[in-house]
């Protein structure tokens, strides 16, 4: 154990902790209140022409897809020039800015291997994307609807959360998923 911590010691270069707000910061902020209170009001006009004809399951389908596919394209359409530009702002972020990023190395191996890694990750996502999300969708849809709710889910915009209900629900969630992350945390060190 003793080796491993200097030797991520010796490899991880030391950064200090933002201790004083930032633009970043405000900008997460802000981004953080659009997504709970601009988000609905520019999706409401256009929800029900989406999805006032689908069943329930297809309205949840088509929605989480929909906004996967847009999470991944959006965020690799912002990240790929940002990799390609290499300008020493974003170049200085790096884990190990002393080395070059793995598909420019000078040796071979450490190209084919991130290449291998690549593919791999793209077949997980894909898999996690088209499979396991729509897999527990259906199954999360169908029990909610079953054992708490006794009725379908309804996709009408007359039965959208208010401003409040949603900032409440999802301090909650934050809370839930916060506390049960470090209960499984501590319980896999002990």
């Amino acid at each position: 154990m003793q080796v491993y911590t200097q030797i991520i010691a010796i490899t991880m270069p030391t950064k200090k902790y933002q201790r004083t707000p930032s633009i970043w910061m405000i900008l997460a902020i802000a981004q953080s209140y659009l997504w709970l209170f601009g988000l609905p009001i520019l999706c409401r006009k256009y929800w029900d022409s989406l999805f006032q004809s689908l069943s329930p399951e297809q309205s949840e389908m088509r929605l989480l897809l929909a906004t996967a596919f847009f999470c991944l394209a959006f965020y690799n359409l912002v990240m790929l020039p940002i990799y390609y530009i290499q300008h020493p702002f974003f170049e200085q972020h790096k884990i190990n800015p002393s080395q070059p990023w793995p598909w420019l190395d000078k040796d071979e191996t450490v190209r084919s291997n991130f290449w291998i890694l690549t593919r791999k990750s793209i077949v997980l996502s894909l898999f996690n994307v088209f499979v396991l999300l729509p897999f527990f969708s259906f199954l999360k849809l169908h029990l909610v609807n079953e054992f708490i709710y006794g009725s379908p889910s309804s996709f009408s915009t007359e039965t959208w959360p208010t401003p409040y209900e949603n900032t409440r629900d999802i301090l909650l969630m934050c809370i839930f998923h916060e506390l049960g992350f470090y209960v499984t945390h501590r319980m896999m060190h002990i």
